[in-house]
């Protein structure tokens, strides 16, 4: 399955308190006194001040994924403030807003770990390096401060106590319990959560979060469908991804501040529920849709790699790439591939986007059947060289539009210049050459700097 999404999604959240009220039920599920909460995009798009999802990887900075939003300068003004983290493991860890990175054309899109380069979003740093990786949310030194970490047990795959099955037996007559999920308990008995699975009734499963604190119950259902293909909040399987609490609690005990995530095979939900005396109220962030990609934009085709490569030293069988680099060099956020022989004679840079590949230049003339000399800049290549009868030099900068190569041929009476696009040339001056030449900077010269990818077929 391959989705290819990069935006939120606002679903309705059915929030319905039971307990001391009277309560009618119909086939599925309660109906008084029921009330839909659907959070807007405007909401969705990251406007929250009070917190922000956060994930730490191993050896790596921590991260957060910034969704498309319509004032992106803005959002990252707001996560600038943020300077604590309360991690799943239960750590308060101080963070410091380091830099934004621009992703590749998927912002807001979570992805596997290793190519978290794509993503969008804000990258801090932290001394705090999780063996396994982690995850949390960011705070302000203010919310810190007037707030604590709640004390939380959780039992998974936990029985439903005597009360929490009489009151599922009561409101949920025509439904059978599946499985109970687990059940969290905060402070010592003061509140408590727990999650339970019903079996699938005609083409639609529920499954309910709910809520107990003063022996009033308030509930969250979450609707899938039926068969094996589900809803984004149920896996492929159809199981219910129930959520993961970071408990909060107020210093005057006055309400509990619970940031949740949700994973599924497909999306990854981040929120919070304000948790009160008599009042729950959810507060959806994003929910980010992951693409599930097996040909990620991250790592080149290996036969596309190949071809390109022979193409570039004319077929011959005696050169093939042995490893390659994925860089960005200037910073413009379309990649290059640097790819190299076993005995690093050849070379060659490809422009990377959208996981194709295009060639810039190699340290091979076709034109003169001979190795040339080949410098990278930054922002550029110049190869230069071949035969006694023939030099040709040639400047190609690094773009996320079409390759434009400037050629200075020598050979005969005269010195020809031309400009090179999708293979059709025109005649151009010396001075424009020398102007393109002038225009690269900063040579790299330290290629052994780079994580080299061993090429396999």
């Amino acid at each position: 399955m391959k989705i290819n999404k990069s935006f939120y999604f606002a679903i309705p959240m059915v929030l319905t308190a039971c307990g001391n009220s009277n309560q009618t039920t119909n086939e599925q599920s309660p109906t008084a006194s029921t009330e839909a909460i659907s959070t807007n995009e405007e909401a969705d798009g990251g406007c929250n001040e009070q917190s922000a999802y956060i994930g730490f990887s191993v050896n790596e900075n921590p991260f957060h994924v910034i969704i498309n939003t319509d004032n992106q300068e803005k959002e990252i003004e707001r996560l600038k403030k943020f300077t604590k983290a309360v991690t799943y493991s239960n750590k308060i860890v101080d963070v410091k807003f380091k830099e934004f990175q621009a992703g590749e054309n998927n912002a807001g899109a979570f992805v596997a770990d290793q190519y978290r380069d794509e993503w969008t979003g804000v990258v801090y740093e932290s001394s705090y390096k999780p063996k396994d990786g982690d995850g949390g949310f960011l705070f302000t030194d203010e919310y810190i401060k007037s707030h604590r970490i709640a004390s939380k047990s959780v039992d998974e795959m936990a029985r439903l106590s005597a009360d929490d099955g009489d009151f599922i037996s009561e409101h949920y007559p025509n439904l059978r319990v599946a499985r109970a999920l687990q059940t969290v308990y905060l402070e010592d008995g003061d509140a408590k959560i727990f999650t339970v699975q019903f079996e699938p009734s005609g083409n639609k499963t529920l499954a309910i979060n709910v809520f107990v604190k003063n022996g009033k119950y308030f509930v969250n259902e979450e609707w899938g469908s039926g068969d094996q293909y589900s809803t984004w909040n149920v896996d492929d399987e159809g199981e219910y991804h129930y959520p993961d609490f970071i408990a909060m609690v107020a210093n005057d005990k006055s309400h509990y501040d619970l940031y949740y995530t949700k994973e599924a095979i497909e999306s990854f939900t981040v929120g919070k529920y304000n948790f009160k005396q008599d009042s729950i109220v959810p507060t959806r962030f994003a929910c980010y849709y992951q693409t599930i990609d097996y040909q990620s934009k991250i790592e080149p085709n290996y036969w596309n790699l190949k071809s390109e490569w022979k193409n570039a030293f004319e077929g011959d069988d005696n050169c093939a790439p042995k490893e390659y680099a994925v860089v960005d060099l200037n910073n413009d956020g379309c990649k290059e591939v640097i790819a190299r022989d076993k005995a690093n004679n050849r070379i060659a840079v490809f422009k990377f986007q959208n996981g194709n590949l295009a060639l810039y230049d190699c340290n091979y003339s076709i034109e003169t059947s001979s190795t040339i000399s080949f410098d990278i800049y930054k922002n550029g290549v110049i190869s230069s060289g071949g035969v006694s009868v023939l030099s040709i030099k040639t400047v190609s900068a690094f773009t996320s539009d079409e390759i434009t190569r400037y050629v200075e041929i020598m050979g005969g009476p005269t010195i020809e210049y031309k400009k090179s696009v999708y293979g059709d040339n025109t005649d151009i001056k010396e001075k424009e050459f020398e102007t393109e030449a002038s225009k690269l900077k900063d040579q790299v010269t330290d290629l052994e700097s780079f994580k080299w990818v061993e090429f396999k077929e």
